[in-house]
């Protein structure tokens, strides 16, 4: 099933459902979530208390960072978010008291595709993409994009290819190039202590 939105004949509510995530299949971005990350991320308990308080925005395209929390610029709220087969599957109420939410329901009534995207910060077995998500990931939320990286997350037989690999759905590559840069300031420091230190003992 690929997204679509809805309307709630109860609540009135527009919902955003479908497939939002492939699992154990590589995104066009060449990046794999393992059934165990997704699995490990189901069953977290703090993911579970957040979704069922309502708490997961969803906004226009990815933030800048991923501070928690919510701006007064949120699309929608995750609602629901669930294993089946292969897929994860989720859906998202848009919030019609902002203009973006608003505007993703008038996307959808003037028959645009916009995709949904993962926003999580973790790693992966090559410190990047393409590379396969290795232990738990840190979930923030779905946010709507014009270009997912999973071709499932649009309501259209295939997505166009992803070109701006710089806006990659899941900053898992950040976390590696953090530490790598810690690294590379610790060893950095190491050696020119190290080298005052030899100069002072020849002084």
């Amino acid at each position: 099933m690929a997204t679509e939105m809805t309307q709630d004949s109860k609540t009135g509510k527009f919902i955003v459902a479908g497939d939002f995530l492939d699992i154990g299949i590589p995104n066009q971005d060449g990046l794999t979530f393992s059934r165990e990350t997704i699995e490990w991320l189901m069953n977290d308990p703090t993911f579970q208390d957040c979704l069922a308080r309502r708490v997961y925005p969803a906004y226009i395209e990815h933030p800048s960072d991923n501070t928690p929390g919510f701006r007064m610029t949120e699309a929608g709220i995750l609602i629901d978010c669930h294993i089946e087969g292969d897929k994860l599957k989720g859906a998202i109420e848009l919030l019609d008291t902002t203009k973006e939410g608003q505007y993703i329901r008038d996307l959808y009534r003037h028959g645009s595709k916009p995709g949904v995207s993962i926003r999580a910060n973790g790693c992966t077995d090559t410190g990047g993409y393409p590379g396969k998500t290795t232990g738990p990931i840190d979930f923030f939320g779905f946010d709507f994009v014009a270009q997912p990286a999973f071709k499932y997350a649009v309501p259209i037989p295939l997505a166009a290819s992803r070109r701006n690999l710089t806006q990659n759905t899941l900053r898992l590559s950040d976390t590696s190039r953090q530490l790598a840069a810690l690294r590379k300031s610790a060893l950095s420091e190491l050696l020119y202590n190290s080298h005052f230190k030899t100069l002072a003992k020849g002084d």
